[in-house]
């Protein structure tokens, strides 16, 4: 509730005095219309218990951050198993020879660039294996992106972030159509439902 208090006319010096002006008594405080009227001079100290100051207090939530535990091998073994890639592939991925990945794998401390680079590629391959794709081994090494599949990205040392998002889209797209294919055809026999999702079903690119 907000107070505002007006001193008496009386009190103001005569060349500051309001021309026109009606006097007011002079003891008198006097509050703003429907804050309860007057107060004599010797209540003012009252005054503050019909003040009420609602004091809200606001706290950030710090939501804790989960730390990420894993060490280089289990990053490196994420990215190659989530990517489905040989060690072949795995090494031309990171521009070294098979004998340094496996190096990695056995405990060998890569460069801190390459680790770097280790961390963020697992990263991505955290995002693909939570989309739950079904037989994701089929959409890695589709040539859809201008004629390169993400494992193709990947050895080329390309950015794959939007690769791993297309992959999440038409994985999701595919498999909605498939099981409605499915549901449509359900009194089929077996084989012929077996053939049917195979039609529904993207082809393997695998060029080893």
């Amino acid at each position: 509730m907000a107070a505002a208090l007006a001193y008496p006319l009386t009190n103001y010096p005569p060349y500051f005095r309001p021309k026109n002006s009606l006097p007011m008594w002079p003891e008198t405080y006097h509050l703003k219309a429907g804050t309860g009227g007057a107060f004599a001079s010797e209540n003012v100290a009252e005054l503050p218990k019909w003040v009420v100051a609602s004091v809200i207090e606001v706290k950030r939530a710090h939501q804790a951050i989960p730390t990420d535990t894993r060490s280089v091998r289990d990053h490196l073994l994420n990215v190659r198993d989530t990517f489905r890639l040989n060690m072949t592939e795995l090494a031309q991925v990171f521009g070294v020879t098979r004998p340094a990945a496996y190096g990695w794998l056995e405990g060998v401390e890569p460069k801190p660039e390459v680790r770097t680079l280790i961390l963020s590629l697992s990263r991505a391959a955290d995002r693909l294996a939570k989309a739950d794709i079904e037989r994701p081994e089929l959409y890695v090494r589709r040539p859809m992106f201008d004629g390169k599949s993400l494992v193709d990205l990947l050895k080329a040392g390309r950015n794959i972030d939007d690769a791993v998002s297309a992959i999440e889209v038409l994985a999701k797209k595919e498999t909605t159509v498939r099981k409605e294919a499915l549901t449509r055809h359900a009194g089929r026999p077996k084989r012929q439902l077996e053939s049917l999702e195979a039609l529904t079903t993207p082809l393997v690119w695998d060029r080893d």
